[in-house]
C-alpha cells in the first residue's frame, strides 16, 4: 500500500523531459505542476492539470507528451480511486512507451502497473512481473535509474500484501537510496514500508522508529503526510493498549484519505474497526467495516475484502450472531476459493503477458543493434569516400601516374563494394540465425509446457479417482514410480502448472475433502483426529495447521458452524 512509490515515479517522471520541442514553454510549465502536486500528494489536482497536459499534447500532436499525460492521469486515478480509468491510461501511456521505444516512460509506467495489480487485482504474479520489468528497463542505458528506487518501495509494498517479512531487504534499498540520493520520496516511502513490515514481524520499536522518521521528513519539507504512516501509527498504539490514541491516529488516516488520497480509504477503516473491536464496541466495528466495504466496492479494489469479511465475522461471533458469523465466513472462503479457481488460468494468461514482454524487450534491443549498426555503416563510407577523395587529388597532381592510379583506385572500389556485400550479407545471416533461434527455443518452451501439463492431468486423475492423497506413505518417489517418471520433474510438472510444490499440492486435495466432509451434516461424525488419519494426515495436529490456514478457522469451529 506504498502511495509513496507513486511520489517516487512521479518525481521520476518529473525530472524527465523529453520531447518538448513541440509544446515549449507550455510543455514544460504543465510538467512543472504535475511534478509538484505529486510531490505534496494532492492527486485531485494532479488529474486537472494533467488533462490539460493531454489536451495540448493532442493539439500538438506530441506522442511522448502524450505518454506522459496519460501516465499522470492513470497515476492521479490510482489514488483517487477510479480503478478502471487509472487501468486505461497506464495502458495507453504504455502502449505509446513502446511505439516509441521511450524505456524512461515505460520504466515509470510499470511501476505504476505493479502498484495497481497490488492495490485493485492484489495479483502479485503480475504485481511482480510489472515491477521486475520496471527495474529492467530502468537499467537500460536509454531508461530512468530513478525508477529503480521506486520498483524496490513497491516490491517492499508487494512483501507486505503477502506477508512476506523479507520484503524488509527491498525496502531498505529504497530508503537508502532517498537517503544516499536525497530523494526524499524514496526515503519516506521506504520508511513507511519498514515500518509496516517491522510490525508485521512484531518488532515494535524498530516500526516506530521508521514511523517517526517518515513524518520528520513529511513536517520538515512540508510533505503532505501520506494515510498509512497514520494506519501503522494507530496499530503501534493499539498493540500498547493506548486505544483513545489508537482511534485518534486511524480517524487522522481516514481524513488523509477522504481529502488527498482515497486509495487509503478502505485501509483507514479497517483499522478503525480493530480498534473498536479491541474497545468492545463491536456494533461500531461494524459500521466502520461496512464502511471500509462500501469503498471496496466502490473503487474495485480488491485487497482488504477478505480481511474485512473475517473482522466482521470475528464481531458476529463474539455478539452471538452465529448465522451472521458464519455467512462472513463463508463469503471470505468463496472469495479465496474463486481466486484459487481462477488461478491456473491467470497464471497462463500472464506467462503469455511475459513472453510478449522479454519479445518487446528483445526487440528494443534489436533497435538499439541496428542502430549501432548502422553508424558502424556510415562511419566506414565516409572513411571510403575520403579515401576516394585523396586518390583523386594524388591523381590530379600526379598525371604521369594517371592510367596507374586509376586503375588503382578501380580494384580498390570493387574491393570497397565487395567488403560492403559481405557485410550486408553477414548482417542478413545473423538475423537470419536470431530468428530460428527465437523459433527454436519458443518451440521447445511449448514443448516442455505440453509435456508438464499432460503429466499434471495424469496426477489429478490418479488422485481425483484413486484418492492417492489419503495413502499416508505416498511420496514423490512413489507417484513418480506409478507414472513412470522421475520426481524432480513430477515436481517441476506439479509446480509448472499448479503453482504448488509436491507437499502442498497433496494437501490441497486433503483440506478439500475434509471440508466436503465437514460440510455435509448427513455423514457419521468421527472425531478431528479420525478424519486427520483418514485424509492421510500423520498426526491432527498438522490437520487442523493446514486446515486453519485454508478457511480461517479449526475444522471444529468448521464443524459447528456447519451444524
Amino acid at each position: 500500500m506504498r502511495i509513496a512509490i507513486i511520489l517516487l515515479t512521479i518525481i521520476l517522471l518529473s525530472t524527465h523531459l523529453f520531447g518538448t520541442s513541440n509544446g515549449k514553454e507550455s510543455f514544460t510549465t504543465l510538467r512543472e505542476e504535475c511534478r509538484i502536486t505529486m510531490d505534496h500528494n494532492d492527486f485531485k489536482s494532479m488529474a486537472v492539470v494533467a488533462d490539460r497536459l493531454l489536451k495540448l499534447s493532442q493539439k500538438e500532436g506530441n506522442k511522448v507528451e502524450e505518454g506522459f499525460a496519460n501516465f499522470y492521469l492513470g497515476t492521479s486515478a490510482l489514488f483517487n480511486g477510479d480503478a478502471d480509468k487509472a487501468r486505461k491510461c497506464l495502458h495507453k501511456a504504455k502502449d505509446i512507451a513502446y511505439q516509441l521505444g521511450n524505456d524512461s516512460l515505460m520504466s515509470q509506467v510499470c511501476n505504476n502497473l505493479g502498484i495497481y495489480e497490488i492495490m485493485v487485482s492484489s495479483n502479485p504474479y503480475m504485481a511482480k512481473t510489472y515491477l521486475l520489468q520496471a527495474i529492467a528497463y530502468g537499467s537500460l542505458p536509454s531508461g530512468f535509474n530513478r525508477s529503480v528506487g521506486g520498483a524496490y518501495t513497491n516490491l517492499a509494498e508487494l512483501s507486505l500484501m503477502l506477508r512476506d517479512t523479507t520484503g524488509i531487504e527491498y525496502a531498505r534499498k529504497s530508503y537508502e537510496y532517498g537517503r544516499d540520493s536525497n530523494r526524499l520520496s524514496n526515503m519516506s516511502c521506504g520508511a513507511a514500508a519498514l515500518a509496516s513490515l517491522y510490525y508485521l514481524t512484531g518488532r515494535n520499536d524498530s516500526a516506530m522508529k521508521y514511523v517517526t522518521t517518515a513524518l520528520d521528513i513529511y513536517e520538515k519539507h512540508n510533505i503532505v503526510p501520506m494515510p498509512d504512516v497514520y494506519i501503522t501509527l494507530s496499530a503501534l498504539e493499539m498493540d500498547k493498549n493506548n486505544l483513545t490514541d489508537a482511534f485518534r491516529y486511524a480517524l487522522t488516516a481516514i481524513g488523509e484519505a477522504e481529502s488527498r488520497n482515497e486509495l487509503y480509504l478502505s485501509p483507514a477503516y479497517l483499522q478503525l474497526a480493530k480498534v473498536q473491536q479491541k474497545s468492545n464496541d463491536l456494533k461500531g466495528s461494524n459500521l466502520s467495516l461496512e464502511k471500509a466495504m462500501k469503498t471496496v466496492r466502490q473503487s474495485g479494489m480488491k485487497r482488504y475484502y477478505v480481511d474485512i469479511l473475517k473482522l466482521m465475522g470475528e464481531n458476529y461471533e463474539r455478539m452471538g450472531l452465529m448465522a451472521e458469523a458464519a455467512k462472513c465466513y463463508k463469503q471470505a472462503n468463496d472469495s479465496i476459493e474463486n481466486a484459487n479457481k481462477l488461478e491456473r488460468q491467470q497464471i497462463f494468461e500472464e506467462r503469455e503477458f511475459v513472453l510478449k514482454s522479454e519479445r518487446e524487450l528483445r526487440q528494443q534491443e534489436q533497435r538499439e543493434n541496428d542502430a549501432r549498426n548502422r553508424e558502424k555503416l556510415i562511419t566506414f563510407l565516409i572513411i571510403v569516400a575520403v579515401l576516394l577523395m585523396g586518390l583523386l587529388v594524388v591523381t590530379f597532381l600526379s598525371y604521369r601516374h594517371r592510367t596507374v592510379l586509376y586503375r588503382s583506385i578501380v580494384q580498390q572500389n570493387r574491393e570497397a563494394i565487395k567488403r560492403e556485400e559481405e557485410l550486408k550479407n553477414k548482417i542478413l545471416k545473423m538475423e537470419e540465425i536470431s530468428a530460428k533461434n527465437a523459433d527454436e527455443v519458443e518451440r521447445k518452451q511449448n514443448q516442455n509446457r505440453e509435456r508438464a501439463e499432460s503429466l499434471y492431468a495424469c496426477v489429478t486423475k490418479l488422485m481425483e479417482e484413486e484418492r492417492l492423497y489419503a495413502d499416508p506413505q505416498l511420496s514423490r518417489d512413489r507417484l513418480a514410480d506409478r507414472l513412470e517418471t522421475n520426481r524432480t520433474y513430477l515436481s517441476h510438472a506439479i509446480n509448472e502448472v499448479s503453482g504448488m510444490n509436491f507437499a502442498q499440492f497433496v494437501n490441497s486435495y486433503r483440506i478439500k475433502e475434509a471440508i466436503r466432509i465437514l460440510s455435509d451434516p448427513t455423514l457419521p461424525k468421527q472425531t478431528i483426529s479420525e478424519l486427520a488419519v483418514s485424509l492421510g494426515f500423520n498426526n491432527a495436529t498438522t490437520f487442523n495447521k493446514l486446515f486453519q490456514a485454508h478457511t480461517g478457522m479449526s475444522p471444529s469451529t468448521y464443524r459447528k458452524s456447519v451444524s
